[in-house]
């Protein structure tokens, strides 16, 4: 008789949750990124998703979260919200142009790099799984050291080994 031992994995979306609360994170990379219209689930629009990683000492630090913002520079209304992207420019010291419009690789050679303060906080689906979300966008106070990236080795040609 073969007896077989598996072992459970979590998923790639499964992460341990980041208590809410400020943190200061670094704009890691920007992607641009096709999603269902909210309210014509037939149809996509494409979005840019932000990951931005946490750089502060502590149990958290090299983590990562994400928000997923349309494309939309507006200051909001008399009352009324502005749009996440137009936050995150703010957040990041550049004044925002409503009349640009920004693709993640625009996006990436310009703020990649860039710090900024980021609100996160806990939410519960239908199904009852928790899950983080980045609500809000501010400016930091003074910028933390970034981590160096270790060097890379020189890469080793075949014709420079002894034969």
């Amino acid at each position: 008789m073969i007896e077989k031992s598996f072992q459970i994995t979590p998923q790639a979306n499964d992460f341990k949750i980041i208590p809410e609360g400020t943190y200061q994170v670094i704009i890691d990379d920007v992607a641009d990124k096709k999603q269902p219209i909210f309210s014509k689930p037939n149809q996509e629009e494409t979005v840019l998703n932000f990951r931005f990683k946490i750089l502060a000492d502590g149990e958290h630090k090299n983590r990562f979260v994400w928000k997923k913002v349309r494309p939309v520079i507006s200051e909001g209304w008399s009352g009324g919200n502005p749009s996440n992207l137009f936050s995150i420019l703010k957040a990041v010291g550049v004044e925002p142009d409503p009349e640009l419009m920004m693709t993640g690789t625009d996006l990436n050679s310009k703020f990649i790099g860039k710090q900024l303060t980021v609100v996160v906080k806990e939410k519960t689906s239908k199904d009852g799984k928790i899950y983080n979300v980045v609500s809000d966008f501010l400016k930091v106070k003074n910028d933390l050291p970034q981590d160096q990236e270790p060097e890379k080795e020189e890469e080793i040609q075949v014709d420079d080994l002894p034969m």
